[in-house]
């Protein structure tokens, strides 16, 4: 006869698995977040460009000049104005478009990284 109390839960080996995926999770995130909160200061800096009411009137060296002076306040040292584009928007006699299009990699494990891209654009001007 078998014992009428069988045991349950998980064993050593599941308990090693569990814990391996929870710090792959972990580092994963660890990871990830510095990226995010850099993106997040990027839109910042695009947004704010983009409200400024003497924006619309400012040629596209001196929004340049200004998105270089931003970014150095907010500390980002591998990202500089040349990754920003500015272009008219079509039908429109003032609007124009500002763009950021950058990828950050991050390494992850050895030789293995992660690669987030990112884009994000804002309108100057009256559309």
């Amino acid at each position: 006869m078998r014992n009428s109390k069988n045991q349950h839960g998980l064993t050593f080996i599941s308990w090693l698995v569990v814990a391996a995926l929870f710090v792959f999770i972990a580092v994963t995130i660890v990871k990830l977040v510095p990226v995010y909160i850099k993106y997040d200061s990027v839109k910042t800096i695009v947004d704010k460009v983009a409200q400024d009411p003497k924006s619309v009137k400012l040629n596209k060296r001196i929004i340049m000049a200004n998105i270089d002076k931003h970014i150095d306040v907010s500390s980002i040292y591998d990202l500089t104005s040349k990754q920003f584009t500015l272009e008219k928007v079509r039908k429109s006699k003032k609007a124009r478009k500002l763009s950021v299009s950058y990828e950050d990699r991050v390494n992850w494990f050895a030789n293995l990284d992660i690669v987030a891209v990112f884009e994000y654009s804002a309108i100057i001007g009256d559309e």
